[in-house]
């Protein structure tokens, strides 16, 4: 941690009166020395999270938060969840993330400290890197779990970077992951708040912005869902309005963060013969899937990088 991190960041709830705070998070260059490939592509993600977090002040990803005590109580602090892998009891693993939600669901604002600065342990990409890769690196079919990336010994795994392909294959899985949990979800939870702010406005354009509105108060109508801080009450229509909106968000993430970020990854294969008339409604049918996990599997089940 840099030596005033805690100092910024205080700093920042203070003058925003935030009840919320993240904090900005890099890896050391000097560790990709032999992985430039793989070291661009995680700069990539970080570039797209340091404009969501300006611009939505971001959810506590378990990288040097803080959170005002009186919020911390009202919410009843930070809760583990459980689910079922193979007949046991297990932790669910986004327990930061689910206190952020709830946070932000009671009225809690949220800042993000750009000049606080955390370094993140690159241990995930020097020892399961495949699993990285493939997208599993936190489970899949809906079961997220911490997986022991410890170099067995205690020795130094051999460190290798990706190819070209590998790179395209890390990064949509990075940016799948990103875009629903980072953008989407946001404005699902505060449509009013922030669908109504000029840098968010801005950043979608009007026209998308008052379109992403009307269909977040649809999914509500059409659900009766009015709580979305359970876990599986935000995830699914976050997932739908990722498919949904995806052409216009990666317009605007192109816009705001550089050509690089490209275009939307491919639809999993079950849509190939989906008519447009039903993707809408198929969309809904997939991400509500709770038995294969395939929605979860495609959105890289909670975390690359």
């Amino acid at each position: 941690m840099d030596s005033w991190w805690l100092h910024t960041l205080i700093a920042k709830m203070i003058e925003e009166e935030g009840d919320l705070g993240t904090c900005n998070y890099y890896y050391n260059e000097n560790d990709f020395r032999l992985r430039p490939n793989l070291f661009a592509e995680i700069q990539k993600t970080l570039r797209c999270r340091d404009v969501s977090f300006s611009l939505f002040g971001g959810f506590p990803d378990g990288k040097g938060f803080a959170v005002e005590r009186t919020m911390y109580d009202n919410v009843g602090g930070i809760e583990i969840f459980y689910q079922l892998n193979n007949g046991r009891f297990v932790e669910h693993l986004s327990d930061d993330w689910d206190f952020g939600i709830r946070v932000i669901a009671a009225g809690g604002k949220p800042v993000y400290a750009r000049d606080s600065h955390v370094e993140i342990n690159s241990r995930r990409v020097d020892s399961i890197l495949q699993e990285v890769i493939t997208g599993v690196a936190y489970g899949q079919d809906g079961i997220i779990i911490m997986k022991d990336v410890r170099p067995d010994g205690g020795q130094q795994t051999s460190l290798s970077d990706t190819t070209p392909e590998q790179s395209l294959q890390a990064w949509h899985y990075s940016i799948k992951d990103y875009v629903p949990k980072n953008i989407v979800l946001p404005v699902l939870l505060n449509p009013h708040l922030l669908l109504d702010s000029d840098a968010v406005r801005d950043f979608f354009g009007p026209v998308v912005a008052d379109r992403l509105f009307r269909r977040i108060e649809a999914i509500k109508h059409e659900t009766r869902i009015i709580d979305f801080t359970p876990i599986h009450a935000y995830k699914t229509p976050a997932y739908r309005l990722y498919f949904e909106f995806r052409d216009e968000i990666f317009s605007a993430m192109r816009r705001a963060m550089g050509e690089d970020i490209g275009f939307p990854p491919p639809l999993p294969a079950c849509f190939d013969d989906v008519q447009q008339r039903d993707f809408q409604r198929f969309v809904w049918y997939f991400c509500e899937d709770r038995e294969s996990g395939m929605a979860h599997n495609y959105f890289a089940n909670g975390g690359v990088f």
